[in-house]
């Protein structure tokens, strides 16, 4: 069936994991179908919180897509070769993003808990922590990609011009981990703060910045231009949330406080 089968697994994948999201949901929290209707679920401050908050989460993810779909487009530019190896090289940072997102998920509980108790303490224990292993991971998943780089990218490929090309410019996923690291975990203690418009405002600036860089490079330096726009992104998102985080501490410390 070929791409089709793809397909098909694909979508019984996603079907798979909803049917167990839900069991999870049932069986692990106690939660029932009555409980919709209760009234503090359905207080309406609370509703329009978050959908404000999932205002914010969707121009991110259009933000994000905006970046991917541009990524892409140019790098069919540059040939069909180029656009596997491309494919690759960001399915493998992929992989490497949502092993800094479990992370930024654990930093998300405990920032959720200090901005509820007014814990600038707590905070700033989660920051540092998350600091802390942002490193260690950095580290390791760079080591280990150094290590295990030809079986890795053979668990993509064995076509040879597509394996060269990415043996060419798969130098830009050792570096990624240093440079996306902090936007990716530091995105975990602002959602549990439930500070999105950081969220939000980081990922479109960074957006734009990635646009403007894209055009400078890419007509210039080709691929490696497009690589270097692309990783601009992700610098930008880290600087621009690190400068949002010290607005963060402050309000925790301000509340508190009170």
């Amino acid at each position: 069936m070929k791409v089709d089968g793809v397909a098909i697994a694909t979508l019984f994948s996603q079907l798979f994991t909803l049917v167990l999201g839900i069991k999870f949901m049932f069986s692990s929290s106690g939660f029932k179908c009555k409980d919709v209707l209760n009234k503090n679920i359905l207080d309406k401050n609370e509703i329009l919180n978050k959908i404000f908050a999932n205002s914010d989460f969707i121009i991110r993810t259009i933000c994000l897509l905006i970046v991917n779909n541009m990524f892409m487009a140019s790098s069919s530019s540059f040939g069909t070769e180029i656009l596997a190896a491309n494919t690759i090289i960001l399915q493998l940072e992929s992989v490497i993003s949502y092993l800094f997102e479990g992370l930024a998920n654990a930093s998300s509980v405990f920032a959720g808990r200090a901005v509820g108790n007014k814990n600038s303490n707590l905070l700033n224990n989660t920051i540092k922590i998350t600091f802390k292993w942002s490193f260690i991971f950095m580290v390791l998943l760079t080591i280990l990609y150094i290590f295990f780089r030809e079986r890795v990218i053979f668990l993509f490929t064995s076509i040879e011009e597509v394996v060269t090309n990415v043996k060419i410019y798969d130098f830009w996923i050792i570096i990624y981990p240093c440079i996306a690291c902090m936007s990716l975990t530091f995105y975990g203690v602002f959602t549990g703060a439930m500070e999105t418009k950081a969220i939000r405002n980081s990922t479109f600036l960074s957006m734009i910045l990635f646009i403007i860089t894209l055009k400078i490079t890419a007509p210039i330096f080709k691929n490696y231009g497009l690589w270097f726009a692309f990783l601009t992104y992700y610098f930008g998102r880290t600087i621009f949330l690190l400068i949002y985080l010290r607005k963060l501490n402050s309000n925790i410390k301000d509340k508190a406080a009170i």
